[in-house]
């Protein structure tokens, strides 16, 4: 089941064990799989036996935190607030201002700090706080089980280690994320793949929030959702470079390294996706973008929108927002001498390009990032 945002929130499936070599039969209870999302993390999977909880790195989508609950041990957890067990007991309906001021009460109670206003509500009901203290039902902590995600550059889970410091479950994959072996005497269900992905284990693809991934084929089954505008091969998974790249969202290919810019903004640098050069995103408290180097454009953005703080903060980690601009000294300046500055600007970056291109082992890697306004042949 999805939702209209294309979420997985549940799944549900009949389990059944091969009987002989022709018939399979089939457990007549569906098996149900509920899913919780914070944004495009998927960090709650639930069954009628088990809850386990994803706790990522911030603003990102490497795991960090494994967190086992057992349902049993969710329903000794389950308990009444003063209000209702107030209303159950007296078998009546609390407007919604006295509920407001129960709750403010028992939250008083629970901290040991009682307001001199609630104090004397309780006065005049003919109460003392230990009355009240002693109908609280008491909390109870589930048992919880705790693993630590070891993560390899990537963000793929390598192992989860428990709080004794040994490993519960290990895996090793090849680059594209297949798994090639795994230890898992504990029969625990890790399905985190790369970045963004998850194990589904009815068809053995990995599910990609926008698109479906198969490992072995190294490739998106489904296609970019922006068609061609994405590259000319629409299936393909980063540019075929999973090792230096990720793709959380199955919509482009990532670094997944976000830079701190300070008062509450951020930046990150991606590398040519669509052959219009590098990239980069930005993100602040109150809005957030991208743009191409040198002036162009990405996913339809460009510089305009960033503030100035996000652009200092590019040319820091060397890439270039706007495009480089020749300018008089003043006024004055002549038409011609215009023309020649100009010229020799652009002779200069001819004889640099030529130069750089008789060098076999320097032009290939370095082609990419000739400024767009060089004179090419």
């Amino acid at each position: 089941m999805f939702l209209s945002l294309e979420f997985r929130v549940n799944s549900r499936c009949k389990r059944g064990s091969l009987s002989g070599e022709e018939y399979i039969y089939l457990d007549k209870t569906p098996e149900v799989t509920w899913y919780g999302w914070d944004g495009d993390r998927l960090t709650t999977t639930e069954t009628a036996t088990q809850r386990v909880q994803t706790i990522y790195t911030p603003g990102s989508f490497t795991p960090l935190i494994r967190v086992e609950t057992q349902t049993a041990e969710l329903a000794k957890a389950v308990r009444r607030t003063l209000a209702e067990k107030f209303q159950q007991e007296a078998n009546v309906t609390f407007p919604p201002e006295l509920v407001a001021m129960v709750d403010s009460l028992e939250a008083e109670l629970q901290r040991g700090e009682l307001s001199a206003a609630n104090r004397a509500w309780l006065a005049q009901c003919g109460l003392t706080p230990e009355q009240i203290q002693n109908q609280m039902e008491p909390k109870y902590i589930p048992e919880r089980t705790i693993h630590l995600y070891h993560c390899d550059h990537r963000g793929l889970p390598l192992a989860l280690v428990n709080a004794e410091g040994k490993a519960d479950w290990s895996a090793e994959y090849d680059a594209w994320g297949n798994v090639l072996r795994e230890n898992n005497p504990h029969n625990m269900k890790q399905l985190i793949r790369l970045p963004g992905q998850q194990y589904d284990e009815e068809t053995g693809l990995y599910y990609n929030r926008y698109r479906y991934y198969d490992p072995l084929q190294g490739r998106y089954i489904t296609q970019d959702p922006i068609g061609l505008e994405g590259g000319l091969n629409s299936y393909s998974y980063v540019k075929n470079n999973p090792v230096n790249w990720i793709d959380p969202l199955g919509l482009a290919h990532t670094s997944g390294k976000w830079k701190d810019c300070g008062k509450g903004c951020r930046i990150r640098i991606d590398g040519d996706a669509v052959g219009d050069g590098r990239h980069l995103h930005w993100e602040c408290k109150n809005g957030s973008g991208v743009m191409g180097e040198f002036g162009g454009q990405s996913h339809g953005d460009d510089y305009s929108s960033a503030p100035n703080s996000i652009k200092k903060c590019a040319r820091k980690y060397g890439f270039e927002p706007e495009q480089s601009k020749l300018t008089c000294k003043d006024s004055e300046t002549s038409a011609t001498e215009a023309v020649v500055a100009t010229g020799a600007t652009i002779g200069m970056g001819y004889v640099i390009y030529r130069v750089i291109r008789m060098i076999p082992s320097l032009a290939p890697p370095l082609w990419p990032t000739i400024p767009v306004n060089a004179v090419t042949p």
